[in-house]
C-alpha cells in the first residue's frame, strides 16, 4: 500500500496478488492481481487513514469473492 502526493490530491493505492493453492497437490489453480486506488476525502492524516481503510475493505471484498468463485470451480474437478 502506498499514498502518493504527486500532482493534485493524494491517492492511496493497494496492489495485492492473491492465489488459491490446493494443499494436497500444492498446485495453484487460480491467481489474480488486485489493484485499487482511493482518493482521501481530506488532505490530512485522518483522510489518508480513512482512504486506506476503504481501499483495504474493497480489495478484501474482491479477494473474498475471487476465492469463493475459484474454490467452487476447483471443487467441480
Amino acid at each position: 500500500m502506498q499514498q502518493k502526493f504527486v500532482m493534485g490530491p493524494s491517492k492511496v493505492r493497494l496492489t495485492l496478488r492473491g492465489y488459491l493453492r490446493d494443499n494436497p497437490t500444492n498446485q495453484v489453480p487460480a491467481t489474480r492481481f488486485f489493484d485499487k486506488i482511493e482518493q482521501p476525502a481530506s488532505a490530512d492524516n485522518c483522510g489518508g487513514v480513512v482512504a486506506a481503510d476503504r481501499v483495504v475493505q474493497r480489495v478484501t471484498e474482491q479477494m473474498s469473492a475471487f476465492c469463493a468463485g475459484a474454490a467452487g470451480t476447483t471443487q467441480d474437478r
